[in-house]
């Protein structure tokens, strides 16, 4: 990973701190890793990851924070800590010397992980101090992967060298270590445990950031926040901002493929919806709507969308075409309003929301107002009103992507679709190629990306472009 590779160049005095049963595991896929920083290297530190665009996210506590990044194909997630403190994911008041873990590091695939006696002492302690808390306790059982973690580690040390780090650590005896060790490995008898840990908590009370029924009232309070905001306000997402995506460009732009890798890749680290703006999402629905257009295709041909974009076709509707095609784009424009209705609904709750194809509120054939084509009458004038008002008061996107691809290209990708229904005749292409690069979207930010050669190549400045999206300034 070059994140690594620039920290060990750069001399930076770090570890990956905990969890490492499974850090080369994380190696592999999205990775999510644990990195303590020496506090006299943070500007450093910044300054690097700044020049290599990692986004920082800011955490409710001034020692830690997360940075997004993408490399090698994979997004990267790094919790930092320029300060050692632990003892729960609820609230985390445990401070420890972060010399302790830094010193003695030894190196693990090219990554520096704390003296593995040293990590299994303060694995056990930190756990100790987890469980004295009542709210924690609860957070405990649900937790998976320890009993690993445990045996990974019993494997790595010998008792002579506990023994020895055990006394430089100096809050527990290799008799208590072994005791709270095994009751972690059993999760029984927590009685005995609580009693024994608030025991140590008094004795090294100085080492917490403030006294037992301080830390308890503040754990209660962010239960209760949790759960406001997860029931009453539906939104659980402390570190993303909602953000609605939308990737636009002709037919055979590419759209839908780029949709399915971002999809893959930022569920892991956010809660992910995706949207169609021009169709249903159901594949049923699809599918009974391409049967009704084949069988209206053979009746009103000339009402297509591929050829009423060629204006000479206009002129030769009759009246009951006209108001035919009118009604059907009404409701199209009202479909669209109900599924832009639903993406706003989901980004209230803090949904990353990917959207393939978006509208716009200008005049056009494709995902946006036409009715006024067709007739300058009052009837369709009331119609091309009403019409407008359902895209204008749509939400925007927050950043659309217009997929730029040459001509010739997309001719060929047109050529070599399997699905009659999906091919476009040539006119059509030409004229919606030429209508979708004079479009203006409804967004509040866009971009143009070429995506012409590499698809992997287009979806790794889009990844890069959205974590910047979802963490910029938060």
């Amino acid at each position: 990973m070059k994140i690594i590779t620039a920290l060990n160049k750069l001399n930076i005095n770090y570890c990956h701190w905990k969890s490492n049963d499974k850090l080369l595991e994380n190696f592999n896929k999205d990775s999510d890793l644990d990195i303590l920083i020496e506090s006299s290297e943070k500007k450093k530190f910044e300054k690097f990851m700044n020049n290599n665009s990692f986004y920082k996210v800011n955490t409710e506590n001034k020692y830690i924070y997360h940075y997004y990044g993408y490399e090698g194909n994979q997004i990267v997630h790094l919790h930092v800590y320029y300060k050692l403190i632990t003892s729960g994911k609820i609230y985390k008041d445990f401070n420890f010397n972060s010399n302790y873990l830094l010193s003695d590091s030894e190196k693990l695939k090219d990554i520096n992980v704390p003296n593995p006696n040293k990590e299994f002492i303060f694995l056990v302690a930190r756990k100790m101090f987890e469980i004295s808390s009542i709210f924690e306790l609860i957070t405990f059982f649900k937790e998976e992967g320890l009993f690993n973690e445990i045996k990974y580690l019993e494997k790595k040390t010998k008792k002579k060298e506990l023994i020895k780090f055990l006394d430089i650590f100096g809050l527990l005896n290799y008799k208590e270590f072994i005791d709270l060790k095994n009751l972690l490995l059993k999760k029984r008898y927590f009685f005995i445990f609580i009693k024994y840990s608030c025991k140590k908590r008094l004795i090294y009370r100085n080492y917490f950031s403030n006294n037992y029924m301080k830390s308890e009232i503040i754990r209660l309070k962010k239960i209760l926040n949790i759960l406001y905001l997860k029931l009453i306000k539906f939104n659980d997402q402390k570190y993303h901002k909602a953000k609605i995506i939308s990737i636009t460009g002709t037919d055979n732009s590419g759209k839908s493929s780029i949709i399915s890798e971002l999809n893959e890749h930022f569920k892991k680290i956010t809660k992910v919806k995706i949207f169609h703006v021009g169709q249903a999402n159901s594949t049923n629905k699809v599918y009974k709507q391409n049967l009704i257009r084949k069988i209206l295709n053979k009746k009103f041909n000339k009402l297509r969308n591929s050829n009423l974009i060629n204006n000479q076709s206009i002129k030769n509707l009759n009246n009951g075409e006209k108001v035919l095609i009118s009604l059907n784009a009404l409701y199209i424009a009202y479909k669209r309003y109900k599924i832009l209705k639903k993406i706003k609904f989901y980004k209230k709750r803090n949904y990353l929301i990917l959207c393939d194809r978006y509208i716009s509120t200008g005049k056009g054939f494709i995902d946006s107002p036409k009715i006024s084509y067709f007739d300058n009458s009052l009837f369709f004038s009331y119609l091309s009103k009403l019409e407008i008002y359902l895209y204008k008061t749509s939400i925007k996107s927050d950043l659309n992507i217009r997929l730029s691809v040459p001509y010739e290209v997309l001719q060929k990708r047109n050529s070599l679709r399997s699905n009659p229904l999906s091919k476009e005749n040539l006119n059509y292409l030409k004229k919606s190629y030429l209508e979708n690069n004079n479009k203006k979207y409804h967004c509040v930010n866009e971009i143009m990306i070429k995506n012409n050669k590499n698809l992997r190549d287009t979806v790794n400045k889009i990844i890069k472009r959205i974590l910047y999206e979802i963490s910029y300034n938060f």
